[in-house]
């Protein structure tokens, strides 16, 4: 007989009643009341609950039973339906399995299929990119073939084309020169017939100086005519002066811009002021301030490159003074004036700096010279400084002395500081030697190569000016000696030029022939090699 879960629960209710009835009756009766205090009817409800007493246990007894046959009922269900649940499970468990078998096999036959035809597509891709990689090949190769005819052909046009200009610009090259050479012979002449004109009206002045004041003031109008050509004459030969210099001692005596070429290999022509009137001439302007007008708080690269212009406050570039010094020995003169109007120099035997790897080290400095005293010579072996760079040891000095150099110790020297007429400020332009309770005003850095040019060495070859003097002609080997500036007369020194002309006849700086007054004209040059 099956059985509810309902009623099974049901009965469990019941049989704990009884129990906790049965409890009850139990405690009663282990404490009993005392005889004495029992009446007549106790002692008849005593009975009458023992027999309730002994029927509850019956009934608990037949109940246990039936719960014990209702358990034994409700296994056997359980098991029953475990067992209906297997089988159905089991057979859906094999139903399952038939199937996935089933779409196994299914599922391998599509991909083999499927790898066929994957394999057919590559093999067919496979070939048709190995006939578009040969069709290609093909292409490129024609194309190079195309190509390098193509640049071969534009290469020989080019050669042609710069042979055709090379030819063009030497002809017009040498059609400038002839022209620049008439002009200058011109000059020549016309500055020898004025220098002649100017000896033979002094001559005549000077005779009739204490008779004739007017002759005098005339004497004077005409030396100031003849300087005035002299010095036309010497530009004019400075703007054609074609090729750039080497050194300011190539050219005349004026002082100027001219372009400089050290190292005809390795840079480029550049500007420089060339000082002719100062301690002989042939000196190379590194550094001018005058005004204030250029800022010289500059950085490393403005510093290494050059700044400001040099007909005015300028600062020529450490990269130019490192070539410029380093094939060839030079002296520095560094020169100073204050707002006072004082006047001081320093001259130092030797010069030269590093390249920009060395950060411009001041590694060459001679013997001091001088009024201005040495403020310089405690820097040698030091690098250069700027405010962006600081190469000097401990703090950056640039930055404390608002300028640049080659700094040590924020230095006695201070010719890139500020521009200004002050007192108790070491951030001003400063030499501290010269007049060490004043501030500079004026500064110059100039260079001076020590030796003989490369290009006019003793042994290039020499030239001889022939002269008639007195219908008489003689000739002077030039030697070492040098005629005094064009414009100027030397008298009783023979027939001089100005200096040594170089073998090459390309060199377009001719030399300005003068002779002996009053009836000496020149009538040519002769030069070994020309």
């Amino acid at each position: 007989m099956a059985v509810s879960g309902f009623q099974f629960e049901l009965l469990m209710s019941k049989l704990d009643y009884v129990q906790f009835k049965l409890q009850e009756v139990e405690h009663s009766m282990k404490h009993p009341l005392r005889v004495v205090d029992l009446s007549p009817q106790d002692w008849l409800k005593i009975s009458e609950n023992e027999k309730l007493v002994e029927k509850t246990h019956a009934a608990l007894q037949r109940t246990e039973e039936r719960v014990q046959e209702m358990l034994v009922n409700l296994e056997y269900a359980i098991k029953e339906k475990i067992g209906k649940v297997e089988e159905k499970f089991e057979a859906r468990t094999h139903a399952l399995e038939d199937f996935l078998q089933k779409a196994m096999k299914q599922v391998a036959q599509c991909v083999k299929a499927s790898e066929e035809k994957t394999t057919i597509g590559l093999r067919e891709l496979e070939n048709k990119l190995t006939s578009g990689l040969n069709s290609v090949e093909e292409n490129l190769i024609a194309l190079n073939i195309s190509y390098q005819e193509t640049v071969q052909s534009e290469l020989k046009k080019v050669a042609e084309g710069m042979k055709t200009a090379e030819a063009n610009t030497l002809a017009k090259f040498r059609e400038f020169e002839k022209s620049l050479i008439s002009k200058i012979d011109s000059v020549e002449q016309n500055q020898i017939a004025l220098n002649i004109s100017y000896y033979k009206m002094s001559k005549i002045g000077l005779k009739n100086e204490a008779k004739n004041k007017k002759a005098l003031d005339i004497l004077k109008v005409s030396v100031q005519n003849v300087t005035t050509v002299a010095e036309i004459s010497n530009k004019i030969l400075a703007d054609h002066f074609t090729q750039p210099i080497r050194s300011c001692r190539q050219v005349s005596k004026i002082s100027g811009k001219y372009r400089m070429h050290v190292e005809h290999n390795s840079t480029k022509p550049y500007e420089v002021f060339c000082e002719q009137n100062m301690f002989g001439g042939g000196w190379i302007v590194i550094q001018h301030r005058f005004n204030g007008s250029e800022n010289f708080y500059r950085n490393w690269t403005e510093y290494r490159n050059g700044f400001g212009n040099v007909e005015g406050e300028f600062w020529l570039g450490l990269n130019h003074v490192h070539h410029i010094t380093k094939n060839r020995s030079h002296e520095l003169i560094v020169e100073v004036k204050d707002f006072h109007g004082n006047y001081g120099y320093a001259r130092y035997g030797e010069f030269a700096i590093g390249n920009e790897s060395e950060s411009y080290t001041l590694k060459k400095l001679g013997s001091y010279s001088g009024t201005a005293g040495d403020a310089i010579s405690f820097n040698k072996d030091h690098k250069f400084s700027t405010f962006d760079r600081n190469n000097g040891p401990g703090k950056n000095c640039a930055v404390d002395r608002h300028g640049a150099w080659w700094y040590y110790g924020c230095t006695n020297a201070n010719l890139n500081g500020n521009y200004k007429n002050t007192t108790n400020d070491r951030s001003a332009i400063e030499w501290w030697f010269f007049k060490r309770d004043s501030r500079v005003k004026y500064d110059d850095l100039i260079v001076g190569f020590r030796g003989v040019l490369p290009d006019t060495p003793e042994s290039t070859g020499s030239c001889v000016c022939k002269c008639k003097c007195n219908g008489e002609e003689s000739g002077a080997a030039s030697g070492a000696a040098s005629l005094p500036q064009p414009g100027r007369q030397q008298l009783g020194e023979g027939c001089k030029p100005h200096r040594k002309l170089p073998a090459d006849a390309s060199h377009t700086h001719r030399p300005v022939l003068i002779c002996p007054p009053p009836d000496s004209v020149v009538i040519g040059t002769i030069c070994d090699g020309s």
